[in-house]
């Protein structure tokens, strides 16, 4: 097949879900013999030096510069939204781009990941088949108001946007059930799949250390509520607890945007790293993965790095979304603070239990998490579209 990627973010750095997810999917495409081209959008000049990172996998690559954007006078004016001609579009680079591609090459699947950066290019592609894959950063509606970001500004146009913005288009791809209830509630004539993330079990992978002193681990972006209330939790309710038991014990919160009163609890038991790049080292040294959501934290593909670094893993029921994973296989299922730690606790001593959980892990990502797998259901999708 010859397909056609559209993006909000270029392909490296693999920093967001979204970038991740093309550059990885890129990979095993292009490794399958397709066809692909890359129009990305970029946001600093570094950006362009990446290209040699993954330029192989495309056949062509142009990267245009970002620009701002005022979706109000759009969600407004309903006449304005999908533009027909390049003068009303907001980036007229990109939209020559994508004119330029659909008018030379003859594409079997046009694949667009982003939201308010790439929907207005659909007029360029009608009858193409078109599979958009909303934004993590921008797709707000699917975002619950407990874990929703604050923009500023304009933060209602872009709630409300989304009523409209993805309609068009033949397939929107999402990755949890919640995300599938939420899109029908917006839209109910909404063409949906839901297809996971995957993860690269050749980069996480473990070396065999063994944490010197017992060690706690959580990931997330804390500028999400579901994440910062978790991590909280871990400070000043789990923590204590184990080290009631394990004085030793430390805790590891990896994320970035973390808030001063969380930043507050930082010391030589609880360490903050923010935008760490390689997590490996911290996942080798956690004795357990904790992800104790209490509200709906959208797919965690940190739970899936822990399985893959065969760092056992406590979660509670929310932080399961869209993970086909079950309590007493792959992870241990728990819902209060008190639960969590003395789970934590009989873990660390346990190692029968630790190596069963790693066995049951291992079988899970291989048989549904490897990006192999998550590329096998993106080409049965294009096939189903191209009919």
């Amino acid at each position: 097949m010859d397909i056609l990627l559209i993006t909000a973010l270029p392909v490296y750095p693999r920093h967001s879900r979204d970038a991740m997810l093309v550059a990885y999917l890129a990979r095993e495409l292009a490794a399958r013999r397709h066809v692909l081209d890359l129009l990305s959008f970029y946001h600093h000049p570094e950006e362009l030096a990446e290209q040699p990172r993954y330029r192989h996998y495309f056949r062509s690559v142009k990267l245009v510069r970002d620009v701002p954007r005022r979706l109000k006078e759009r969600h407004l004016e309903r006449a304005q939204r999908f533009p027909q001609e390049e003068s009303a579009a907001w980036s007229r680079e990109m939209w020559q781009a994508v004119l330029g591609c659909v008018q030379d090459a003859h594409y079997d699947v046009v694949q667009l990941v982003g939201g308010v950066e790439v929907y207005e290019y659909w007029h360029l592609m009608q009858g193409l088949p078109t599979v958009i894959i909303p934004s993590a950063r921008h797709f707000h509606y699917l975002t619950p108001p407990a874990q929703a970001r604050h923009l500023p500004g304009e933060d209602e146009p872009f709630r409300a946007s989304e009523n409209w913005m993805f309609a068009p288009f033949d397939r929107v791809l999402i990755t949890t059930p919640q995300e599938g209830a939420l899109m029908s509630k917006m839209d109910a004539l909404a063409r949906q799949r839901r297809i996971p993330l995957g993860v690269d079990t050749d980069y996480f992978t473990p070396t065999g250390y063994d944490p010197i002193v017992p060690g706690l681990l959580f990931s997330g972006d804390f500028a999400l509520q579901a994440d910062l209330e978790a991590a909280l939790l871990l400070c000043e309710e789990v923590l204590p607890r184990v080290q009631a038991t394990l004085p030793e014990t430390r805790l590891y919160l990896l994320g970035r945007n973390a808030p001063p009163h969380l930043l507050e609890h930082a010391s030589e038991r609880v360490i903050i790293a923010q935008n760490i790049i390689d997590p490996r080292p911290y996942f080798e040294r956690a004795s357990v993965y904790l992800c104790p959501l209490t509200s709906y934290g959208g797919f965690r593909l940190d739970i899936l790095q822990a399985l893959a670094m065969q760092t056992p893993v406590i979660a509670s029921d929310e932080s399961l979304a869209g993970l086909d994973i079950h309590s007493g296989q792959e992870v241990l299922v728990r819902r209060f603070a008190e639960d969590f730690a003395e789970t934590a606790v009989d873990l660390i001593r346990d190692e029968e239990l630790r190596r069963r959980l790693k066995t049951y892990g291992q079988a899970c990502l291989k048989n549904q998490y490897l990006w192999e797998r998550v590329a096998d259901l993106y080409e049965t999708l294009y096939l189903d579209l191209i009919g």
